[in-house]
């Protein structure tokens, strides 16, 4: 039983197939990186939203006079979180685009 012959044509083909394979794991895993980005930055607004619907629904359940020193803690509180939060938008964002000009 002889072995079978591949000659040049046989070769770039298969360097064809593993080139194919190759970009399709690369592509792959950039999509993984981009749902891992996503649901990163999903977490992010959806912990967001909870502080909110918390301090919103303890908000409800204040009278007029105490409304307003709440309403001034919320908006400080929000800036402090903003400011805490936005390296990391910003640090995801930046991934995001990286990944995408890579597509």
């Amino acid at each position: 039983v002889g072995r079978p012959q591949f000659d040049e044509t046989d070769l770039e083909e298969f360097q064809t197939v593993l080139g194919v394979i190759g970009t399709t794991v690369k592509n792959a895993n950039e999509s993984f990186n981009i749902l891992n980005l996503t649901i990163s930055l999903l977490g992010n607004i959806h912990s967001i939203k909870t502080l909110f619907s918390e301090d919103i629904t303890k908000l409800a359940q204040l009278n007029e006079v105490q409304m307003i020193p709440n309403i001034k803690l919320i908006k400080d509180e929000l800036a402090n979180l903003t400011e805490s939060k936005k390296k990391q938008f910003f640090a995801d964002g930046t991934m995001l685009e990286e990944v995408f000009s890579q597509i």
